[in-house]
């Protein structure tokens, strides 16, 4: 859990007195302090014993929490190697791991897929992994939502920020919005709304147009991104040209008051002094 706002969700459900299971590569490195942690449990994706266990716990999911990395930084374009490697440790080793979990459940199961989707909404160059993955995100969500045993939720982040520094999209230089109040809790009440007393479901389906509306938008300007011309307001390029435009304007407005003919005094006036 290197990823600060996986870590953080992670503890929100921790201190809400949840039972939470961590899907990791690093579950090993993790079960060592286990024993500090009564409802925190680790699991390694590539380790059968690890599911054996963890399939007796199944049908008692409240939820299930699709969480790629969601920080990158420093931005930029990296190596094919590096693409493949983040790609596969950070969405593929779990796509796999839902995909053996789904045969075992066994009533409809929310499934909240989380999407790093500013970049790629606003046109950003910034950093193609995080495209990426956001491209792959949307392609899940669309594939299970045909699926009967999940019921799919999507979340498009913006800027979150824990602490004084924003967690997400540094590039944009750009304070975010608290994520306790902009991401914890309304994860915390979806999963409630979907698990809670019949009259609770029934506002939920009613709220969210009979489970039509399943995308949210948490964080700043995650849903201002959805805006028409808002890639053309925030792209970096379009202000870089807005201020050398500013800069032309300025210069030229100096040189044409430079050439007009300065207003001469009045002989009358002078005598008169």
């Amino acid at each position: 859990m290197n990823d600060p706002i996986a870590r953080n969700q992670v503890m929100d459900l921790y201190r809400r007195r949840f039972i939470v299971y961590i899907c990791t590569e690093n579950a090993d490195v993790y079960k060592k302090h286990e024993e500090d942690q009564d409802f925190v449990y680790y699991i390694d994706p590539t380790c059968e014993k690890d599911f054996e266990a963890f399939y007796r716990e199944v049908p008692r999911l409240a939820s299930i929490l699709f969480t790629p990395r969601l920080s990158y930084h420093p931005s930029g374009i990296i190596s094919c190697d590096s693409l493949e490697s983040e790609i596969h440790s950070s969405i593929f080793v779990y796509y796999q791991a839902l995909l053996n979990v789904i045969p075992h459940l066994k009533k409809k199961t929310q499934l909240i897929l989380f999407d790093p989707s500013l970049t790629s909404e606003l046109n950003l160059i910034h950093h193609s992994t995080e495209i990426i993955s956001s491209g792959i995100i949307n392609s899940l969500f669309n594939i299970f939502q045909r699926h009967q045993r999940l019921s799919v939720f999507l979340i498009k982040l913006g800027i979150l920020q824990i602490g004084s520094q924003p967690s997400n999209y540094k590039f944009l230089n750009t304070s975010g919005s608290d994520i306790h109040k902009a991401l914890h809790y309304p994860v915390y009440k979806m999963i409630m709304d979907a698990n809670g007393y019949k009259v609770r479901q029934f506002f939920n389906w009613f709220v969210t147009l009979g489970g039509w509306n399943t995308v949210y938008h948490c964080g700043r300007f995650s849903y201002l991104a959805t805006w028409p011309f808002a890639s053309f307001i925030f792209n970096r390029q379009t202000c870089f040209s807005f201020k050398h435009l500013k800069k032309r304007l300025a210069s030229a407005y100096r040189n044409i008051i430079a050439i007009l003919p300065t207003p001469q005094s009045n002989p009358s006036e002078e005598r008169l002094k």
